[in-house]
Formats: C-alpha cells, structure tokens, sequence
C-alpha cells in the first residue's frame, strides 16, 4: 500500500513540475504521455500556442524543462523528458488551437461518424464555431459555405497536401 501511494505522489509531482513550468508560458500543454517502467520512465510533453513556433522554441523548452526537474525532482526515475509539438498527424484537441490554421483544409470526422473535408475560412470563438468552404462531391466546381460547432467534432486535423 505505501508503494502505491509513493508511487501516485511521485506521478502527482511530475505533473505539478510540468505546470509549474508552463504555468507563466504562452505555450499550453496538450498532452503528457509517460511511458517506460517504474525505474526507467520517459515522459513526452506535448504543447502548441495561438503562435506559430520553431525548433529553437523547442529547444529552449527542453532545456528549461530539464533543468527544472534536475533541480526540483528528487527521484532518480526519469531516463528521458521531451518537449515537442503534437505533430501535424494529431488531431486539435482544442478549439483555440485551430487559429493559427484559418486558410488550410481540414479533415473533420463529426460525432455522429460522418466525414467532412473543407477549407477553414473563419472562426467565431464565442460560440465556437467553424466556417469551412466545401466543395460539391459532384460539382467540384460548386463551393458551399457551412458552420460547424466544434462541440459536434469527434476528430479534427489539417489535411497535409503534397503538390
């Protein structure tokens, strides 16, 4: 039982260093992954902004991060910490995270498992909502206009085009 317990304040700790660390930043954490064993854990920090960043910003993160946890974190368990973007293969958890991607098409599986494909043309925050153009399956020529609430998204991502 005290292993377990020991065991929860430590996981507790590594999350509260993470939003100590990123607490005063522009930069939100999208998802903390741990993987590994008890005495060999590797944690992957994932995070975006409204901006857009760079490697460099990457790396400044990684070493402030690192350094936190060599100085703060006590136990010995950690054998890698990375700080990193969530990638363009991951879908956008957060609505705020589609601002920086006005103009790029974007493939939307909704709740109810339909599948959308449109250029995102306009956000309104208020009541978070998307305006996407689609065009016609039959007339590709025809482009319509549609709202989408982002509450009704089950998936979201950018559309990756190689020309």
């Amino acid at each position: 039982m005290t292993e377990n317990l020991q065991e929860s304040s430590q996981k507790d700790s590594i999350d509260v260093l993470i939003e100590k660390y990123f607490s005063g930043s522009e930069f939100k954490v999208i998802e903390v992954t741990k993987k590994g064993e008890k005495t060999n854990r590797i944690i992957e920090i994932f995070v975006d902004r409204n901006e857009p960043f760079f490697i460099d910003d990457i790396a400044g993160l990684n070493r402030g991060v690192n350094e936190l946890f060599d100085n703060e974190y006590t136990e010995n368990d950690i054998s890698k910490m990375t700080v990193s973007s969530p990638g363009a293969e991951k879908p956008y958890r957060f609505f705020w995270q589609l601002n920086k991607h006005i103009g790029r098409t974007m493939e939307i599986m909704m709740a109810d498992e339909t599948f959308v494909t449109g250029k995102l043309t306009g956000l309104n925050p208020e009541g978070e909502i998307l305006e996407l153009e689609i065009r016609d399956e039959k007339k590709k020529s025809v482009i319509h206009t549609t709202q989408v609430a982002f509450k009704d998204i089950s998936e979201i991502k950018a559309k990756l085009l190689f020309k």
